[in-house]
C-alpha cells in the first residue's frame, strides 16, 4: 500500500495516472517527453511579431538605401520625413503596448 502522507524533507514519487481502456496501447500509455523551450527562440518570435522591429526595419533599409545610392527616386527631405512618421509610430505603438500591458495587470 502506497503511503499517502509526506515525511519532512522527503520527496515523493510522481506517479501520472493514464486512462486504460481496450484500445489503449503501450505506448499510449507512455510518459511524453517534456516539451523543450528554448527562450531565445521565443524572443526571436516575439522580435519577428513585433511591428516597432518592422518600422524600424524599413527605416533602416531606407537609411541605407539612400546612403548607398544617391539617384534613389526619394528627396532627402521626402526620406527624413518618412523616417519622423515611422518614429512616431514606434513611439505611438510602444504607448498603445503599455497601455496594454498595464491594462493586463489591473485586471
Amino acid at each position: 500500500m502506497a503511503r499517502l502522507w509526506r515525511v519532512k524533507g522527503q520527496k515523493m514519487p510522481i506517479q501520472p495516472v493514464y486512462p486504460q481502456d481496450e484500445t489503449s496501447t503501450a505506448k499510449d500509455l507512455a510518459p511524453a517527453a517534456p516539451a523543450v523551450v528554448d527562450p531565445n527562440l521565443d524572443k526571436l518570435k516575439a522580435l519577428l511579431a513585433s511591428r516597432k522591429f518592422w518600422a524600424a526595419l524599413i527605416g533602416l533599409v531606407l537609411i541605407v538605401v539612400k546612403a548607398y545610392k544617391p539617384d534613389f527616386p526619394i528627396s532627402e527631405d521626402q526620406a527624413t520625413t518618412i523616417v519622423y512618421i515611422l518614429m512616431a509610430y514606434i513611439v505611438g505603438t510602444a504607448i498603445e503596448d503599455h497601455g496594454v500591458a498595464v491594462s493586463n495587470v489591473n485586471s
